[in-house]
């Protein structure tokens, strides 16, 4: 059986959720466009590639084939093994320096172009949004570790279900890990998207520059 998640998936797309506010707040960016507009999509694909990271490991995961039919099920043991070996937990704090790169993008250019575009409040709602990258300890990466940790784990046991033959029971311990994921799945698809567009509008803004 697959061990639960550990973790508070409803922050994994906290953060995403409320650069939503930018969705709501860029018509007022529109009409006073600053070369800032540039440096908030790369802020934006910065935090894309966070999401990014953790969503390929999760679908190598559950699109592993552990079968006896499958000629190829080396391979697949051999993902298992790189997964176990805690290669997105090492990916994730690389991840580091994304979060450091898009607080002094924050500092440097949109702190500014938010405070002469936007009210005090809206300027103020923004910046407690990009202050949680200043501290790689924020919930959200909490919640990310927890994620990690938990795929870890999960590939470890089918892998030992792998080598002891069992792979009827490994196949199904990828079964029910893929129900247990799915809500965070969801959440993952839907911070992208808002991710994804929110970087597209700044991007076509910078060129209006």
């Amino acid at each position: 059986m697959a061990n639960l998640l550990p973790v508070n998936v409803g922050m994994v797309t906290d953060l995403a959720d409320k650069l939503g506010l930018l969705d709501g707040l860029k018509r007022k960016l529109k009409r006073q466009p600053d070369p800032a507009a540039a440096k908030l999509a790369t802020a934006l694909a910065e935090i894309s590639k966070i999401y990014e990271v953790l969503d390929t490991a999760i679908l190598q995961y559950l699109g592993l084939w552990l079968d006896a039919k499958n000629p190829e099920l080396s391979r697949e043991r051999a993902t298992l093994l790189d997964l176990e070996g805690g290669r997105i937990q090492a990916e994730m704090r690389a991840a580091k320096g994304s979060c450091t790169k898009i607080s002094n993008i924050y500092q440097a250019y949109l702190h500014p172009w938010f405070d002469r575009v936007l009210n005090r409040d809206e300027s103020a709602q923004l910046e407690l949004v990009f202050i949680q990258f200043r501290d790689w300890d924020t919930g959200m990466i909490q919640t990310i570790d927890g994620v990690s940790a938990w795929l870890v784990a999960e590939a470890g046991n089918a892998r030992l279900l792998v080598d002891n033959g069992q792979l009827e029971l490994a196949s199904s311990r990828v079964h029910e890990a893929a129900n247990s994921i799915r809500p965070v799945r969801k959440q993952l698809a839907k911070s992208m998207g808002t991710l994804y567009g929110l970087q597209g509008d700044f991007v076509a803004l910078s060129g209006a520059v």
